[in-house]
């Protein structure tokens, strides 16, 4: 096994891992991510456009829909389930999230970036560190992957699986109490 082979292994781990807890934490408290954008988009308001807040009704679905995309694509990148395709979106969402958390970093405009919900708090500059690190990591495994074909179906399971217990677990926490409470009250 070749020196790209073990680069690869690792940061599909780490990458794939990284975006599965992410997600995951943010679904078992939906409310707490959704406060999390809404903080993001009064930001964005008061400081680039008055645009975003159009998306304020919205924030509970976005909350949701961001966090079940970050379990799917995590997954998905876990079991190689349409790898190139994976891998694109994933460094498309991190040069977003590597915007925003530089962006929110340099003006100081939050103490936490919520990327990890309440599990793990970061401060602005750990959560862009963090995000450059991602963004290297699939930048590696972008360059590294040649593209290849799909994957046998049997993945497919696995991935639906992924998606269909994120929306189970935001529909739980939403109409229950959250399953871990990471409020530290």
């Amino acid at each position: 096994m070749g020196t790209s082979k073990y680069i690869s292994l690792v940061a599909n781990l780490v990458v794939g891992i990284t975006f599965l807890f992410s997600g995951a934490a943010k679904l078992i408290d939906p409310f707490g991510f959704a406060y999390k954008i809404e903080e993001y988009l009064y930001v964005l308001v008061s400081q680039l456009s008055i645009h975003f807040r159009l998306l304020l009704p919205y924030i509970l679905a976005l909350a949701i829909l961001v966090a079940t995309l970050e379990v799917f694509l995590g997954t998905a990148l876990l079991v190689h389930w349409h790898r190139f395709w994976t891998l694109r979106v994933l460094l498309l969402l991190m040069i977003f999230f590597t915007g925003l958390t530089l962006y929110t970093a340099v003006f100081s405009r939050m103490a936490s970036c919520g990327c990890f919900s309440d599990a793990l708090d970061l401060t602005p500059w750990q959560s862009f560190a963090k995000s450059v690190v991602l963004l290297v990591l699939l930048g590696a495994l972008c360059w590294l992957t040649d593209g290849g074909g799909l994957l046998p179906p049997r993945k497919l399971p696995l991935v639906g699986a992924a998606w269909i217990l994120s929306l189970g677990l935001s529909w739980y926490s939403i109409n229950y109490l959250p399953l871990l409470d990471f409020q530290p009250y």
